[in-house]
């Protein structure tokens, strides 16, 4: 179809260049006319006409025929052909003619100028064959897919109620530094243990009763503020059973320490350990040097039995002397303390530094052996342990004020009223009640003595020898009472400063204090100067003296014996101290007959 329509329009073309050639003719439309209908073709001219009018063709007639045409001259149809542009009487009415100037021909006024020929287009290169694209293969097809489950609905959420605003929080003060902690101060002891051949040295004490028993003296005598926390063995204990140290008391044991332990004074305590077959006293015996503080080592001898756990309130009384401290004195004096008798030393079993109290009542075994209570506000006084835990009330005369007073037995801060009379004398006031450090001590117990240790307020003075006295007053019975209770009053010696005792209650007590004029009593007489003596090895004797001495050998000086008090028949004299029936008030003898340190 589009070949036969492309020859078409080149035969009217064709065409047109030819009757421009003879006539001057313009091209036309291949369009038909609008003004001629198509049901009314232009009537075909005669075939005679046609072949006139094709003469002067150049002979190309042929060419101008399209291809598949049957040669007849037909005209497509809707355009003129020549023959009727040459004859105006073949022009039919309808078409309007007009005449070209210098033609006598009548042309269709719609033919428009020839188009010119278009320049023909390189042919188009062969494209090279495409490769033949490889068949895909078919894609398995996928496993179903196993239905899903429908998911619960979600039950809504309920709305969260709106949360308060939380308050600003106070800057917080910064933290104070922590001051730094003072390293562990220990004290070096060396432990000697004699005894004589073929005796075992452990059946006077194991290493590991040693080890208990300096545990708990250390307890007794430690001080963070001045002294030490623990003792430290040097080395370890030496045990001797070839009976060199035996034999000599004291200064026999002395001297052996001293070949044994070379170079170990001052720095070190040296502890000699014996039983009785070695020292030849009883268990609870013990001397010791004196010293003038925790600086100072010094010797303590102590017969022990470990075995039976006594030997503790022995050891820990001689230590004490290597330290300074003297002994627990009572001074008993009438009921209003003004006229007083000579203390009796040791009575005071507050203590450790009394004597070692041990009897037997209707088969019962009552001991301090077995506790080491607090040492008492004058020698903790001495040794500093106080560290500044007391008060000393600043009154004018007439003037009075409520103290709450700690018990010596605990870590109050306020454990002692320290009084200083006008020569110079330091007097206490402190109170036991069988707490803390005292629990299980001797006056504790419940049982009825004569002097009557109790709970209680008590009166104390440091001695010069750095020994104390305890004041006791006559009390109802013929008994001797050592502390006051709630409700009593009593004036201090030598200061006119009056005491009232008001509610004891468990580790204090109130105190009232009120101010006196100084001097108001009549003092104490002042204990004369304690001779200074020197001794050597060979001189060594026990004695109840408490001597100061200066050692001029490795062995030191000898101070004192502690002395242990048995409940025996007949009656003891009034002056003594008497253990009371607490069924029958009656008293239960102590005689001197059978005195032996206890410890």
């Amino acid at each position: 179809m589009k070949r036969s329509s492309k020859n078409t329009f080149t035969l009217i073309a064709a065409a047109c260049i030819s009757t421009i050639a003879l006539t001057g003719c313009t091209q036309t439309s291949s369009t038909p006319d609008p003004d001629v209908s198509p049901k009314q073709p232009a009537p075909a001219a005669p075939a005679k006409e046609k072949s006139k009018s094709q003469a002067p063709s150049s002979g190309k007639a042929s060419d101008n025929t399209p291809q598949g045409d049957t040669g007849s001259g037909a005209v497509p149809v809707g355009v003129p052909s020549l023959a009727t542009w040459s004859n105006p009487a073949a022009v039919p009415p309808t078409v309007p003619t007009t005449r070209v100037p210098g033609n006598t021909q009548l042309v269709p006024p719609a033919l428009k100028p020839p188009v010119k020929p278009v320049k023909p287009t390189d042919p188009v290169k062969p494209t090279d064959p495409v490769d033949p694209v490889d068949p895909v293969d078919p894609v398995d097809p996928a496993d179903p897919v196993d239905p899903v489950d429908p998911v619960d609905p979600v039950d809504p959420v309920d709305p969260v109620d709106p949360v308060d605003p939380v308050d600003p929080v106070d800057p917080v003060d910064p933290v104070d530094p922590t001051d730094p902690v003072d390293p562990v101060v220990t004290k070096k002891v060396s432990v000697v243990v004699f005894t004589k051949p073929g005796v075992d040295t452990n059946a006077v004490a194991t290493d590991a009763q040693i080890d208990e028993m300096l545990a708990k003296i250390a307890s007794l005598y430690a001080d963070a503020g001045s002294g030490f926390q623990a003792y430290e063995l040097h080395g370890v204990v030496i045990r001797d059973s070839t009976g060199s140290g035996c034999g000599g008391g004291y200064g026999g044991a002395a001297q052996a320490a001293s070949a044994l332990l070379p170079g170990r004074l001052p720095t070190d305590q040296i502890i000699m350990l014996t039983d009785p077959s070695c020292s030849g006293s009883s268990v609870g015996n013990g001397v010791a040097s004196v010293g003038t503080g925790f600086q100072n080592g010094g010797w303590a001898w102590a017969t022990i039995d470990g075995a039976a756990g006594r030997g503790l309130h022995a050891l820990a009384h001689e230590m004490g002397h290597n330290y300074g401290i003297g002994h627990s004195n009572l001074k008993k004096c009438d009921a209003e303390l003004k006229n007083c008798a000579e203390a009796l030393e040791y009575y005071d079993i507050y203590d450790p530094m009394s004597l070692g109290w041990r009897y037997s009542y209707n088969g019962t075994v009552i001991s301090n052996d077995k506790t080491l209570e607090a040492l008492n506000a004058g020698h903790q006084w001495k040794l500093n342990k106080l560290s500044g835990d007391y008060v000393k009330p600043d009154l004018k005369a007439g003037e009075s004020r409520e103290f709450t007073l700690q018990a010596i037995s605990g870590d109050g801060d306020t454990r002692a009223i320290v009084f200083e009379t006008g020569d110079g004398r330091k007097i206490f006031l402190e109170y036991r009640d069988g707490s803390g450090r005292d629990s299980g001590a001797l006056y504790a117990d419940g049982q009825k003595y004569n002097p009557d240790f109790e709970f209680g307020v008590r009166l104390i003075e440091l001695k010069a020898d750095g020994s104390t006295e305890a004041f006791a007053r006559s009390g109802a019975n013929g008994k001797d009472d050592t502390t006051w209770s709630t409700g009593e009053s009593f004036t201090i010696p030598g200061t006119g400063t009056v005491i009232t005792v008001g509610a004891m209650g468990s580790g204090e007590v109130k105190v009232t204090v009120a101010a006196g004029l100084q001097g108001r009593a009549t003092a104490p007489e002042a204990v004369p100067a304690v001779p200074q003596d020197e001794v050597t090895a060979d001189e060594s004797v026990a004695t109840d003296d408490f001597v100061n001495v200066e050692v001029n050998s490795p062995a030191p000086a000898v101070t004192d014996e502690v002395v242990q008090v048995e409940i025996v028949e007949p009656p003891a004299p009034a002056e003594e101290p008497v253990v009371v029936d607490p069924a029958t008030e009656d008293a239960v003898t102590v005689l001197e007959a059978e005195v032996e340190p206890v410890l």
